[in-house]
């Protein structure tokens, strides 16, 4: 088996020592063993928003086919200059892992090597990223945008450390004023969009704001300077943040560091609102993401996916959206976002295993709506919630879900009510009560969850969430709307259930 590597191995092993610019940014002289299959993340001639999607979609393909990482990107000039116009690579400051890292010159020269060998390279995009499985190939190139989070649902938690930049901002006399107000960043893309928005969605954005927010105060960001000073004088509670002497790399940590963000077509402010860390942020966005016009061009590849990604997944279900382009749409609405398991892959799980949640492990079964993860399990923090899992077809029967949980009680709030759907199918409503620890069994008709050969999407609504802080007067900061902390579930035919 490993002869089909070796020649691969070694002329890894030699790129390893080659003298490129990049050589600072990669210190390990190893080759990479690609018998575990490799991940290749093709990073080019886009910006730092864009780089951050097509990192974390690779990222999160290696993660679930447990295969290295290798960052390809474009050599980077002599100096940066940190323009908004520009693009060259600016992964390297911030905190992200691979296995190796390289030119596109180096990996030509490697693809031109494996091209002679018995080796599949499968190319990896937006419309197959989910229909590929471990065995398909043993070399796997992301060459597309991925401009959604569910492409990285599985990694969300770790990818907010890996994208933390690792580079001290230059000192900017507008962060104090960011971290001491009710801060907002409004973003405005003028020069290098599809097409910029009109003015009109910001000021319809800013009055949603000031509806939800006390005393809020806007910090304008955008790549056209004199634009912003000449509508700043008829903006009230205003600042203008952006500067020819404002780095773009500062530009982001500024606008990611307010407390709330107006976002624009772009991946700059998407990624600024996405690594915002504030829990009580706000952010609004544009949906749908541009003109209809757009998606009849001839060059926008796959522009049936595309449209679909932008507006159905193009943002968090818990963001606000406007219509851009209708001036009558005054009022921002939770996005419209529907789960779609394709956007995820089920893990497993034979029947009678006991899966814990203890320590972060089988985190990869919690899909959305799920908080941080706690030594004892992971509470749930939104409305809705998902689980995905695969369960065996040989001997369809009614199952029972067995859930070990926590719930969130305290003062009056005494009592969760929670519908549960199956693959999209009704299949109970449980009323919860004390005690806080309790064993929930839902049963789930053998019609429901084979319906989809096995896989099944557990949806849990839940009614009349309240935040810690609320139920005990502000006393406990957490502000987290807790349903139910997971401690474990089983998955049993339900005749193996004692009733």
């Amino acid at each position: 088996m490993y002869k089909k590597y070796f020649p691969l191995m070694i002329l890894l092993g030699l790129l390893a020592f080659s003298a490129h610019a990049t050589d600072n940014l990669d210190q390990e002289d190893e080759t990479l063993d690609v018998s575990r299959r490799v991940v290749v993340s093709k990073i080019h001639g886009v910006g730092l928003g864009n780089q951050f999607f097509m990192y974390s979609a690779a990222y999160a393909l290696a993660q679930r086919l447990d295969a290295d990482l290798l960052v390809v990107h474009n050599e980077p000039p002599a100096e940066r200059t940190f323009d908004p116009s520009e693009r060259v690579y600016l992964l390297d400051l911030f905190n992200i892992q691979y296995h190796r890292i390289m030119t596109y010159q180096q990996f030509e020269r490697l693809m031109e090597k494996m091209s002679m060998k018995d080796l599949k390279i499968q190319a990896i995009n937006d419309s197959n990223y989910y229909d590929i499985a471990k065995e398909n190939a043993d070399l796997f190139v992301c060459d597309d945008y991925f401009e959604s989070n569910c492409f990285f649902l599985d990694s969300s938690h770790k990818l907010r450390e890996l994208l933390r930049c690792n580079h001290p901002p230059e000192e900017n006399a507008h962060l104090k004023d960011i971290l001491s107000t009710e801060s907002v960043a409004v973003h405005f893309r003028r020069r290098d969009c599809f097409s910029y928005l009109d003015l009109h969605y910001q000021l319809r954005a800013m009055e949603n704001i000031r509806r939800m927010v006390n005393n809020p105060h806007f910090f304008l960001f955008s790549d056209d300077i004199k634009f912003l000073e000449s509508i700043a004088t008829d903006l009230k509670d205003t600042t203008i943040v952006s500067s020819p002497d404002l780095r773009n790399i500062d530009e982001f940590f500024l606008m990611s560091s307010c407390k709330h963000i107006i976002r624009v077509n772009s991946t700059f402010s998407w990624w600024a609102a996405w690594l915002n860390p504030n829990p009580d942020k706000i952010v609004i966005g544009p949906n749908p993401h541009q003109k209809e016009s757009f998606y009849l061009k001839p060059d926008v590849a796959k522009s049936r996916l595309r449209k679909r990604m932008y507006t159905v997944y193009g943002q968090p279900p818990e963001w606000y959206s406007l219509n851009p382009y209708d001036p009558n749409d005054l009022i921002a609405k939770k996005s419209d976002y529907v789960f779609n398991p394709r956007y995820h892959t089920p893990v497993f799980l034979d029947h009678h295993e006991v899966i814990s949640f203890a320590d972060n492990h089988n985190h990869e079964f919690l899909v959305s709506g799920w908080s941080y993860p706690e030594t004892w399990g992971r509470w749930s923090e939104s409305e809705t919630t998902n689980l995905l899992i695969q369960i065996p077809t040989d001997n369809p029967t009614d199952l029972d879900l067995v859930l070990e949980t926590q719930n969130h009680f305290h003062g009056s709030h005494q009592r969760l009510d929670i519908n549960v759907l199956v693959n999209n199918a009704h299949v109970t409503s449980l009323c919860c009560q004390p005690p806080e620890r309790s064993r929930k069994v839902i049963s789930i008709p053998r019609d429901i969850a084979f319906s989809n050969g096995g896989r099944m999407n557990i949806q849990f609504v839940f009614q009349g969430l309240k935040a810690p802080f609320e139920t005990t007067g502000g006393t406990n900061p957490d502000r987290r709307l807790l349903g139910f902390g997971l401690w474990s579930l089983q998955v049993l035919p339900t005749e193996f259930f004692p009733k």
